[in-house]
């Protein structure tokens, strides 16, 4: 019993002890400790966020300072950039105004170049001017003069062929009458450089006027080759004619007579034994071809053969040069053409009449 008791005072010493979990009762509402278990629950929730904000403002302070940093960078940059261009500008103006005073001084020295370049050329063009008038009334005044002169001759020349036909009907055959030949035949070569010089002369000056009508090219051809069968005679030669019948034309009768004429003495003086003349009528155009047996001209000369001026300082084919030159003006005024073939043929085309 006593161990009993002594044990009941034990248990009162320390229920005294403990204080108020010993003095209250129990009480039978549950709220109180089930509102404390909440709240520690809360607690324990918010521990480990409140240590992930607290970390989370630790990065977002760092991110801020990095933030901060690159904004005063950028900042920083700016200005630069700023000063950079204002100094730029400030250059870019001094150029400016430094090409702006350039122009200026070029602009007056263009002004004053101008002023003087103008005279200069005014009195070149003058000069010019008055060299080509001079050399054009020099070349008019040649012209006059080679015409009268080469008509001059025309007369003496008339005097001491009739002179010859004279004297040679009172010789007999034999040197005297071969030496007459000869000066005929001289006396006939220089009337015809005569009329040679001074339709050269006129063609140059554009005083032939050309006076055409429908004829027949063929027979002119025929009257042509039948008056000159005697010349070719006393050189050994022959002239082979061969021709279509009615080959007409719209050409100067006398002009054309004077380029084929040209053609068919050529051809006579430099072929060796023949002569052939032809005339066509192919499509819409009048052919009349004449040729010869002969060495021809070189291949090198012939791009010269109807240059006159050419022709009198090469010796190329032993004549003057004016033949085939007014030969080749004279087609050509008549809206036809005249080439060279081979170096002994010339062929002639002309507009054909039906």
């Amino acid at each position: 019993m006593a161990t009993s008791q002594a044990r009941v005072g034990a248990k009162d010493t320390d229920a005294a002890t403990l204080g108020p979990v010993r003095i209250f009762k129990r009480s039978s509402d549950p709220t109180p400790l089930r509102k404390l278990t909440k709240l520690e629950v809360l607690l324990s929730r918010i521990s480990p966020r409140r240590k992930e904000v607290n970390e989370f403002r630790q990065d977002l302070a760092k991110t801020e300072e990095s933030i901060n940093f690159y904004i005063e960078k950028i900042e920083r940059e700016h200005r630069q950039h700023v000063a950079e261009m204002e100094a730029r500008h400030a250059s870019d103006r001094a150029t400016e105004q430094r090409l702006k005073e350039r122009i200026a001084e070029l602009e007056a020295e263009r002004k004053r170049s101008l002023g003087k370049g103008f005279a200069a050329y005014a009195f070149a063009e003058r000069t010019v001017i008055n060299q080509a008038e001079e050399e054009e009334q020099q070349r008019k005044d040649f012209a006059k003069m080679l015409a009268r002169i080469t008509h001059d001759f025309k007369t003496p020349i008339m005097i001491i062929r009739t002179a010859m036909l004279m004297i040679k009907e009172g010789l007999k055959e034999g040197s005297d009458k071969k030496m007459s030949d000869m000066v005929l035949q001289g006396a006939d070569s220089l009337s015809a450089l005569v009329e040679d010089v001074l339709t050269c002369n006129k063609l140059e000056h554009g005083a032939i006027t050309l006076e055409k009508k429908r004829y027949d090219i063929a027979e002119q051809l025929r009257y042509l080759v039948n008056g000159s069968r005697k010349y070719a005679s006393d050189k050994g030669k022959e002239i082979e004619f061969n021709t279509e019948p009615g080959v007409f034309v719209n050409a100067d009768a006398f002009r054309m007579e004077q380029a084929l004429g040209n053609l068919l003495s050529n051809a006579i003086k430099f072929s060796k034994n023949k002569v052939t003349v032809s005339v066509k009528k192919e499509g819409d155009s009048a052919v009349v071809t004449v040729s010869d047996d002969g060495n021809g001209i070189e291949e090198e000369m012939r791009s010269k053969v109807f240059k006159g001026q050419e022709m009198m300082t090469v010796d190329l084919i032993n004549g003057n040069g004016f033949g085939l030159t007014n030969a080749k003006r004279l087609v050509d005024m008549h809206g036809g053409s005249i080439r060279l073939v081979g170096g002994s043929t010339f062929v002639v085309t002309l507009p054909a009449e039906q």
